[in-house]
């Protein structure tokens, strides 16, 4: 558990960057309305983190998002920009994509988008979610080979065995 945001913030911004990522935390006070917390990207993937933390789930299941926050979310996610809402709380911390962006959750909700406290679980979580909201999968080939190749199209036919890397 972390004592207040800032830490969070700090926190998750070395755990991004041990994964390789490149991350700017973002100090909007007085620039725009509702900006998320951070930015990162890398190979993998990109986007926005909005963060909270919190003290218990309850707290958790009415996420503090400040209307502006909240506007922009939705504003973004509609145009395609990928954003997460991470929620740091006593259990772990809940790692929200695009698409399950809200106001209120249940604790049902919340425990089933928790991961532990570590950059490894939060780091697969981000790319699982994002590569789930492009319809992606980051993995590696193993043994791969050409089957065949059409005369008429060109298309190559492989086969192999895929290790998924991002997708659950």
């Amino acid at each position: 558990m972390f004592k207040n945001e800032a830490e969070f913030s700090r926190t998750l911004k070395t755990w991004l960057e041990e994964e390789g990522m490149a991350v700017q935390p973002i100090e909007s006070a007085g620039v725009a309305v509702g900006i998320p917390d951070i930015y990162f990207s890398d190979a993998r993937c990109k986007g926005w983190i909005e963060l909270k933390n919190v003290k218990s789930l309850n707290q958790a299941c009415n996420v503090p998002l400040r209307p502006g926050q909240y506007a922009w979310l939705r504003r973004f996610c509609k145009k395609g920009t990928f954003c997460v809402l991470m929620v740091a709380y006593g259990e772990g911390i809940a790692v929200i994509d695009n698409k399950r962006i809200k106001a209120r959750f249940t604790a049902d909700e919340i425990r089933s988008y928790t991961v532990p406290e570590t950059g490894e679980a939060c780091v697969e979580a981000i790319i699982g979610a994002y590569n789930e909201e492009n319809n992606t999968a980051s993995g590696i080939y193993d043994d791969l080979r050409i089957e065949s190749i059409s005369p008429d199209s060109g298309y190559i036919s492989l086969s192999g065995v895929f290790y998924n890397c991002g997708n659950s």
